[in-house]
């Protein structure tokens, strides 16, 4: 890990300095997707030394070319910028990172290539078949580390999408923004990915080593990126003083308390290492003694997670659960994964609600053009008795749980504890989230869907059409659980 103790203190270091506790961790939330852009930008702007930021996807849209850009400034300033990103989604795109990494102060590494480039095509979904039991398991990690003094952590990616920038469907997300002893625990997460076997250099990769006229004009692209829609276009012209501002008013929602980054090794990927942050949640679970509280937006639970439900409820934990409806989940295969469980975590007496698809307040807007946008949840957060907070990566499904590399932070903090918690519950509105409910019946008990403020109740899976109705149906009969 690189030291920079005998450069200048940097202005984020300086902030750091002067907002968190003496020898603390301090944390803030970051829920609405202007201040989850605006925070990133505002690291990036700032940075005077390092930028190490570790994605599963980064779009190439109007979010990814702004935060992008941002670091290509940086790395103009001189502050050295390291990018780590899965592959998952990247084929195609090699040519614009190969040319950012030709900067003398980036460097672009992808975790877990495929070594067939070319999608769709015969020779790559031949390499899946024969190294899928590599390929499956990838990279679900994201962190964003400037100065190794400051860092965000949580579920958004980078695309509009995530940052309620997309007129067409927005997810409701949380990430932490952290300072402190922490963010050292970050950077070391970060350190050994970058520096394990399955992180490969961009150029290693890329079709066409780009040449300097390539280069250049994606430079030039980046540089000169006029946005054309509302307060996008705006934000990707505020200067220094003006993020500045903004950091600090979320720097003045900090939290302070002991925090600690729990991440597996990239060694899970080949099947040497055991699952970190699964064993860190059920550990916290196994010590809640009176509310959890959870908001996951994929909730696949395996016996041991229904196991684990049971013994809390058997010693009078309420358990509330917060996921997304059919409507709302833009994985239909892993709806189906939960919608088997429903009944039985029900009769365990879990409080079960589910997102409702067309809410206008479930992700802050960015550029106000999304007031008709379908709204989905994403955030990956849990609150242990209002006194600790889980907010990561991890997804409770079979593949966070087992197959994907995951990050997260567990802080014990009251204050941030109630803030997290209060807002869950405010998703728990019927403006918000239909209440499921199992309803006494000849049979043993059918499910309702229920809006209880306006006393609506649906005996069928609301706001979804036929077609998602019966993909689900069908791939509640598929042995997919595994794979979800």
């Amino acid at each position: 890990m690189l030291s920079h103790t005998a450069n200048p203190a940097s202005v984020l270091q300086q902030l750091a300095a002067s907002s968190a506790p003496a020898g603390e961790s301090a944390c803030a939330l970051i829920q609405d997707g202007r201040t989850a852009l605006l925070a990133r930008l505002a690291l990036a702007k700032h940075a005077g030394h390092t930028l190490d930021v570790q994605y599963y996807l980064w779009h190439d849209d109007e979010t990814g070319r702004l935060l992008a850009r941002g670091l290509l400034e940086a790395a103009d300033r001189g502050v050295r910028v390291r990018m780590l990103i899965d592959d998952i989604h990247l084929a195609g795109r090699e040519t614009g990172w190969a040319a950012l990494d030709r900067h003398r102060n980036i460097s672009i590494r992808i975790f877990n290539p495929f070594r067939v480039r070319a999608w769709p095509s015969l020779k790559r979904l031949i390499e899946v078949v024969r190294e899928g039991g590599r390929l499956n398991h990838r990279m679900h990690n994201k962190a964003f580390i400037a100065d190794q003094s400051m860092a965000i952590v949580g579920g958004r990616n980078i695309g509009d999408e995530y940052f309620a920038a997309s007129p067409l469907a927005n997810f409701r997300d949380m990430d932490l923004l952290a300072l402190g002893p922490v963010v050292a625990e970050i950077s070391e997460s970060f350190e050994k990915f970058w520096a394990c076997s399955f992180s490969v250099p961009v150029r290693t990769l890329a079709p066409v080593r780009p040449t300097k006229r390539v280069v250049r004009r994606w430079y030039r692209r980046l540089r000169r990126l006029r946005l054309a829609r509302g307060s996008l276009a705006a934000y990707a012209e505020m200067g220094s003083e003006e993020l500045r501002t903004e950091l600090e008013s979320l720097l003045g929602r900090l939290h302070g308390g002991h925090a600690t980054a729990v991440y597996d090794l990239p060694e899970k990927v080949g099947g040497n290492a055991t699952s970190t942050v699964t064993s860190a949640i059920r550990s916290l679970a196994d010590k809640v003694s009176r509310e959890l509280l959870v908001e996951s937006a994929y909730f696949i639970p395996d016996e041991r997670t229904l196991a684990a439900l049971a013994s809390l409820r058997a010693r009078g934990v309420e358990v509330t659960l917060l996921t997304n409806s059919l409507a709302s989940n833009d994985v239909v295969a892993a709806h189906a994964g939960y919608a088997v469980h429903r009944r039985r975590l029900l009769e365990l007496g879990v409080r079960l609600f589910e997102v409702r698809s067309r809410v206008a307040r479930l992700a802050s807007t960015v550029s106000g053009t999304q007031a008709g946008s379908q709204a989905s949840l994403h955030s990956k957060a849990a609150v242990l008795d209002r006194q600790t907070v889980f907010i990561g990566t991890l997804n409770l499904d079979p593949r966070s749980l087992y197959i994907n590399t995951e990050i997260g932070l567990v802080v014990e903090s009251a204050g941030l504890a109630n803030e997290v918690g209060t807002a869950i519950e405010q998703a728990l509105s019927g403006i918000t989230s239909f209440h499921v409910k199992l309803v006494p019946s000849g049979g043993g008990g059918n499910l309702r869907w229920s809006d209880d403020e306006a006393g609506e109740v649906f005996d069928d899976e609301p706001e979804s059409g036929w077609l998602r109705k019966l993909l689900s149906w069908i791939y509640q009969r598929v042995p997919l659980h595994h794979w979800l």
